[in-house]
């Protein structure tokens, strides 16, 4: 295999040297680029000194819902009630939740039993 440029003859340097100076060029337009201000949408944000987030109120109402201290403190307060109810024998359940509960158990143990022969 000949390599150009191994006859003597230096018809090749030119060549070689034209071609790194196009790479190098190359490169520093792409360093150039990547060290401009963004343009478009992000670009007119970056340079915003007094962006803001607005949320709205159907977020806001969301967001209380799903606060986990707020579902913590309304489960207990369940629960307390509950307890209420049955050291007081008031407590009485709809007799399909009760009957739909049960079944739903024992369809569980039987599934789980690994004794379906």
């Amino acid at each position: 295999m000949k390599v150009p440029g191994s006859d003597g003859s230096n018809n090749a340097l030119p060549k070689v040297k034209e071609g790194l100076l196009d790479s190098a060029a190359v490169q520093r337009r792409k360093s150039e680029e990547a060290s401009a201000q963004p343009s478009g949408l992000l670009g007119e944000l970056s340079k915003s000194s007094s962006d803001r987030i607005t949320v709205s109120p159907l977020s806001a109402k969301i967001r209380a819902e799903l606060n986990p201290a707020n579902m913590i403190d309304e489960r207990r307060a369940k629960i307390d009630q509950l307890r209420q109810q049955v050291a007081n024998g008031t407590y009485a359940p709809p007799p399909e939740s009760v009957a739909k509960s049960i079944s739903e158990e024992i369809s569980l143990e039987v599934l789980l039993s690994g004794n379906g022969k």
